[in-house]
């Protein structure tokens, strides 16, 4: 921890629990809002659970099936059908996935299915203020191996709230608007992925790369055109090698095109391994500009997503990445790529960085997504079933490789990537929004217009004007 000047007879210690009891504080002060009431949960909900034990989830089935997971899976059969939130009601990390559904849907037997329990409540309203609780709810949780949720807890959590629906809304409609632009954001940036994972199939999988004669039109291909596929459908559609007659030759990786090569991947991508600086040195919050954030194998698993653990960034030993950077784990939950992030990363991370510049990071970030790549980690790894470690896989894997097809392929993709990152800054800029609007538009400390619906819809993420600042009304608000 950084050395800091305090005043004599002072002490430092860690916020922990600290912050949450005095946002429970601020958020018990509706009372002292015109036009606010602070409730218990339970007198504004239906509570229910779910049957199933959540091994009943069945691939391609016709509902969605909410376990403790933080995505819904499938299933055949549906016991709901209502407009509800979703709340895991357990998690060995006490990490209690919420989700919003309006439909016929089946619920595992741990997961809460919470109604209202009348017309006067918003149900988004609702979900919005339960995710302030989130990391509360870590903390009080009970059992010790497993996490998990009573009854009791969950009903008697505090939430201030509007006495008027119309404001309740008006407060979910603007929160709810930039969840939407963040989902829209989310899929752009699937079917950019869809469509470099598909040219990079079709060049180094299939051999199907453009021959000589069609480099031309490869050449003046629109590019760049991200809402839609723009140019990247002409590139899928130009006559490629194999088809076209292209001499194939045998190799250890089965046919591969005359005059391509097999070598090892260590040869062409360098894997930096991360650095360990021991559990006692995480910090929930960053404390001082002193610290980043610090990212674990589970804090991979969503692009661009910030954990929850801070370092000093001295314990780092400047293993470091950036926005455009690629991580891939290779301990514990092998084979998750990772982009859009930016800190430290443990030793079970890798950065893969090119060690020539013919390589581009979308062809780097399409190999490590591969079936081959990602297959061959399975293969080689080791360990128990459920802890696998992949290192030594890097040294067994090997790539077809040719220099003048591989700088041609950066050349023609590399503005998918680029794309993506500009995506998944936009989606954290959203997310910093909505999250610093979320607990005062919670609170009543931001009050809503209620006249004109129009009036309180943000545009672009940004316009949030007819929001006006308003503490609680008594001789001694709190700050």
């Amino acid at each position: 921890m950084p050395k800091i000047d305090i005043p004599e007879g002072w002490t430092v210690t860690r916020l922990g629990g600290l912050q949450y009891n005095v946002n429970n504080k601020i958020l018990s002060q509706a009372d002292n809002i015109e036009g606010w009431k602070t409730k218990m949960l339970g007198e504004l909900i239906t509570l229910n659970t779910g049957k199933l034990d959540s091994n009943r989830a069945e691939n391609n089935g016709s509902f969605p099936f909410f376990t403790c997971a933080p995505n819904p899976l499938k299933i055949n059969s549906y016991a709901f059908n209502c407009d509800a939130i979703l709340l895991a009601g357990n998690n060995a990390n006490g990490i209690f996935h919420i989700n919003r559904y309006n439909g016929k849907f089946n619920a595992y037997q741990r997961t809460y299915v919470i109604t209202t329990a009348n017309q006067n409540i918003d149900i988004d309203f609702l979900y919005y203020s339960l995710q302030l609780y989130l990391n509360y709810l870590k903390d009080i949780s009970q059992g010790s191996a497993t996490k998990f949720l009573t009854v009791k807890i969950l009903k008697d959590i505090k939430i201030d709230i509007p006495i008027d629906i119309k404001e309740q809304k008006q407060i979910a409609k603007i929160l709810s608007s930039l969840d939407d632009k963040i989902e829209l954001l989310r899929e752009q940036n699937k079917t950019l992925e869809a469509i470099a994972q598909a040219i990079y199939k079709q060049w180094f999988v299939d051999f199907e790369f453009p021959i000589e004669d069609e480099t031309s039109k490869l050449l003046s291909l629109k590019r760049g055109e991200p809402e839609g596929r723009g140019g990247f459908d002409n590139i899928l559609q130009l006559k490629g090698y194999k088809s076209s007659g292209g001499k194939m030759v045998k190799s250890e990786l089965g046919e591969i095109p005359e005059g391509w090569k097999v070598i090892k991947i260590n040869e062409l991508f360098d894997f930096i391994k991360g650095v360990e600086p021991g559990s006692a040195n995480y910090f929930k919050y960053k404390i001082s500009d002193y610290y980043i954030p610090f990212y674990r194998v589970q804090n991979i698993s969503d692009n661009s997503n910030v954990p929850n653990v801070f370092i000093e960034k001295s314990l780092s030993n400047n293993k470091l990445f950036d926005k455009k950077d690629i991580l891939v784990s290779l301990d514990g939950t092998i084979g998750k790529v990772f982009i859009g992030g930016q800190g430290s990363y443990s030793s079970g991370i890798r950065k893969v960085i090119s060690k020539n510049n013919v390589i581009g990071q979308c062809l780097i970030y399409c190999f490590l997504k591969s079936d081959y790549f990602q297959n061959g980690l399975i293969l080689f790894s080791s360990g128990e079933t459920t802890i696998k470690h992949a290192g030594k896989t890097l040294e067994n894997l090997q790539i077809v490789y040719k220099h003048d097809i591989f700088e041609q392929f950066t050349k023609n993709t590399n503005s998918i990537f680029e794309k993506m990152i500009i995506n998944l800054q936009q989606i954290q800029t959203l997310s910093d929004l909505r999250d610093s609007l979320l607990p005062k538009l919670m609170s009543g400390k931001i009050r809503v217009p209620v006249k004109n619906e129009a009036e309180t819809t943000l545009s672009d993420g940004a316009r949030h004007s007819s929001l006006t600042e308003e503490g609680p009304k008594s001789e001694n608000p709190q700050t």
